[in-house]
């Protein structure tokens, strides 16, 4: 049986703040092996830099080999770690290396090789892996200093530094190109006696390092995000960083500022990482649409050619047919909800219930005819319908349309759901609220429209501090004039934009008469309004509003893109009381 023997490596500990340094320590480690014909090596950090971060300190990980070699021998022995995984100590174990030497050394990681003499020769990899809160394992090269005799003791010292780079931004990362001006990758080497590694790289590739993250990684845009990457010691002049996403567009940065990487320290640096670079400003195609409450079946005027299990299949139709990427629907119950999203496919939607401020299928409990007994199933909301193959949720919330809009039920049970997205495919971010005012035209009527339209304007400011591109559908009860205008409206929603009226090419405040075959956005099912709130001058009620897009000559709009959709779908004349109608908007560099 062979004797154990015991090889203590010395560290160094870490500990940095933003644009500082300091030093580097840890430990590594390897499945566990059999000691027949072996040696044991113990590994414990007293100050020494090992091979992944674990917080101030730094770590033996899982996986970690280690060389030791003797003068005259360039093969050497290969240690693995046999305990102390995640520890400062580490039971590292190999055949033992020949007795009689001048020399010893220790090398980290085992691919380090000796020339027999004085040179030890790494690889800095061009590609890592993102491992959270530490560097990629195998990427941290060390040297012991040298020994006269193999007495199981080495002091291990790093041979480069450590940049934590931390960053934030809306764009979802797959993997991190930087980009210097010296060698940072490839072939490199150290002496004994002396503890730093210098490069000898021979191309542009050996300029660069990839972090490549396994899955995509979303950045914060409050928090950062930290990514380690281990880099030979010296000046540096700045260097480039190229965020490329999952669509393969990318986001590109560039640091300017010098800064020092110092063997066995963390430098840290941080910024913001900017949206893709596109070539051309990114467009969306919106829709809205009242779809009509199922409970109207209920009422005795109500045509059983309208009833919602007649009309379902002409919704359901729609939707598969246009693909609407984004739609604000209005008066859709729970019910109605369901199902469309049962009927179609890679749909999500958002919006409480108006009068009870909830999107349940549910009910309050108790006896179905007392007053106090709740449905939540039949109440209608303002639901905003999106593509979850297109669009991540940032923030979301419904307001009333009263003068305590957070109360459940205000306003007659009038509000709006709104929805803070990220666009996935290029990391661009927008609100988009949807809404519905109080119906029919008397007195009582108009003074409801005319505070709601104040609210409406006074909450998406409330919500929207970031001046992002925002989006507003809704069934308005009334005309672009008459919201506009300071007796029937307030006059500060002149600084949005209504898409009818800009594609119309007539006056920002009024309505066009008609434009791209658009007379109306009310069907009314042909008859059943016929004295109602579908007809003549109040017919165009809905509307697509928008600002904060590109200022283009519509300020945002594409042309030709705002109009209606008169079509049957599935067999149904009309899907319901009012048409779809839809805008395509264009977006700004973000």
């Amino acid at each position: 049986m062979k004797n154990r023997l015991v090889l203590v490596l010395a560290g160094a500990a870490v500990m940095t703040a933003a644009c500082n340094k300091a030093e580097v320590s840890g430990q590594n480690g390897l499945d566990k092996k059999s000691a027949g014909d072996a040696v044991e090596i113990v590994v414990y950090g007293d100050a020494g830099a090992k091979t992944a971060l674990d917080g101030s300190s730094v770590v033996w990980s899982a996986g970690d080999k280690m060389q030791v070699f003797w003068d005259g021998n360039t093969s050497g022995k290969e240690f693995r770690l046999l305990l102390g995984e995640g520890t400062g100590t580490g039971t590292f174990i190999g055949e033992p290396p020949a007795d009689g030497a001048d020399h010893y050394f220790a090398a980290y990681p085992s691919t380090a090789t000796f020339n027999g003499s004085t040179r030890f020769d790494y690889t800095l990899p061009a590609t890592v892996s993102y491992t959270k809160g530490t560097f990629a394992p195998g990427t941290n090269p060390m040297l012991s200093g040298t020994k006269d005799s193999f007495d199981g003791t080495f002091s291990m010292k790093n041979l480069c530094g450590v940049m934590r780079l931390k960053l934030k931004g809306s764009i979802e990362v797959s993997s991190l190109e930087l980009t210097f001006n010296s060698y940072v990758s490839g072939a490199g080497y150290a002496y004994r006696g002396n503890n730093t590694l210098t490069m000898s790289g021979s191309s542009d590739a050996d300029k660069k390092v990839i972090m490549t993250m396994g899955s995509p990684l979303q950045l914060s845009d409050t928090d950062f995000t930290e990514f380690y990457f281990v880099l030979p010691p010296g000046d540096y002049d700045g260097f480039s960083i190229r965020a490329v996403l999952p669509n393969n567009n990318s986001a590109t940065k560039a640091v300017t500022s010098s800064f020092t990487i110092t063997r066995s320290q963390v430098t840290t640096l941080e910024g913001t990482m900017p949206a893709p670079a596109l070539s051309s400003r990114p467009e969306l195609k919106v829709w809205s649409l009242n779809v009509t409450c199922q409970s109207n079946d209920d009422n005795s005027s109500w045509s059983s050619a309208n009833y919602w299990s007649v009309r379902k299949a002409g919704i359901y139709a729609f939707f598969n047919t246009q693909s609407p990427d984004i739609i604000g629907t209005q008066e859709c119950e729970y019910r109605q909800r369901v199902n469309i999203l049962d009927n179609t496919s890679g749909y999500a939607a958002y919006g409480l219930g108006v009068d009870y401020g909830k999107e349940s299928s549910g009910n309050s409990g108790g006896i179905s005819w007392l007053p106090s007994y709740k449905d939540y199933n039949t109440d209608s909301s303002n639901a905003i319908f999106y593509k979850t193959s297109k669009f991540s949720i940032l923030d979301q919330g419904t307001f009333w349309l009263s003068d305590t809009p957070s109360s459940v039920g205000s306003d007659d049970g009038h509000n709006c759901a709104w929805i803070k997205f990220r666009w996935d495919e290029n990391g661009y971010i927008f609100y988009f609220f949807n809404t519905h005012f109080t119906a029919h035209y008397t007195d009582a009527a108009y003074a409801a429209r005319k505070a709601e339209a104040t609210i409406l304007y006074d909450q998406i400011a409330s919500i929207n501090t970031e001046n992002l591109p925002v989006i507003i559908t809704g069934d308005f009860n009334a005309t672009t004039t008459e919201l506009c205008g300071e007796e029937k409206g307030d006059t500060r929603w002149s600084n949005y934009y209504w898409a009818r009226n800009q594609d119309g090419k007539t006056s920002k405040t009024s309505y066009p008469t008609s434009y791209n075959n658009f007379t109306t956005t009310c069907s009314g099912f042909s008859s059943i309004y016929s004295s109602g709130t579908c007809t003549g001058g109040n017919s165009n009620i809905d509307g697509i509003v928008y600002r904060y897009f590109y200022e283009n000559a519509k300020h945002g709009l594409k042309s030709g893109t705002f109009g209606t959709d008169f079509q049957a779908y599935g067999g149904v004349t009309y899907i319901s009381d009012h048409w779809p109608i839809t805008a395509t908007l264009v977006f700004d560099y973000q």
